[in-house]
């Protein structure tokens, strides 16, 4: 799919999201996701998709009306280095950042402090929120809730992955709302040190904590991942090759 025919099918998406989801009663209104710039999602040496649970805003789940664009575009790197957020966004930005650059580990690579410029590495990547709008308590999210409400978003959410075709998807704590949307049901997962992975075709499907967890060390989530991704490329290439 060429850049133009991409971004029509994503600006009906979002249109349509707007449209049926849109509370303009309660001051709430849904929050973008997808990509950051599509060109440079396109692009991407390997398309990456997070799933996420749900992005905050206002007090009790206002506000809104913004997009990933707006949050992580220019601003990005004064975004991620300051926001009470970043516990979340620094492993993404290191996860992210290594695969793209090579696959370097941890002990391989600047802090985000000292190289703020990794940062841009989210910007070729794609993320998905489970739910559309503002999160009803803040930075906390509740998963009976998100597992309720997801009904509302599930359609949205099927057709963004389908559209933006992901070779690597990684799961922060969802994986469970997608199995059917992905077809893992029946699928067998391997599991390595904090994270369970599925393949289905060319595809690697990650199920790990949510990034901004505190059950597993920084170092150790992030190392996973990429190892995870990095072994999982070599044996593509092999096949392909």
């Amino acid at each position: 799919m060429d850049l133009k025919d991409f971004k029509i099918k994503l600006e009906d998406i979002h249109s349509r999201i707007k449209s049926e989801l849109t509370d303009e009663i309660n001051n709430r209104k849904p929050i973008l996701d997808g990509v950051v710039y599509a060109e440079k999602y396109l692009k991407a040496p390997i398309k990456i998709l997070w799933l996420l649970k749900e992005a905050y805003d206002g007090d009790n789940g206002t506000g809104g009306g913004w997009d990933f664009e707006w949050l992580l575009g220019e601003g990005v790197k004064e975004f991620i280095l300051s926001h009470g957020s970043k516990a979340t966004w620094h492993p993404i930005v290191y996860v992210s950042y290594s695969l793209q650059n090579g696959f370097p580990l941890w002990d391989d690579m600047n802090y985000i402090r000292d190289m703020p410029e990794m940062t841009y590495s989210v910007q070729s990547v794609a993320f998905i929120n489970a739910l559309k709008l503002p999160a009803m308590h803040g930075t906390k999210s509740y998963n009976s809730e998100i597992e309720k409400e997801f009904l509302k978003t599930k359609n949205f959410n099927e057709e963004q992955i389908k559209l933006l075709e992901p070779q690597v998807i990684i799961a922060g704590s969802t994986l469970h709302l997608y199995k059917d949307i992905l077809g893992l049901n029946d699928l067998e997962y391997t599991v390595y040190r904090s994270v369970h992975y599925y393949i289905k075709g060319d595809k690697l499907i990650i199920d790990a904590y949510h990034p901004g967890q505190r059950g597993v060390k920084r170092q150790n989530y992030v190392d996973d991942i990429i190892t995870v991704v990095k072994n999982w490329k070599e044996k593509i290439s092999k096949t392909h090759s």
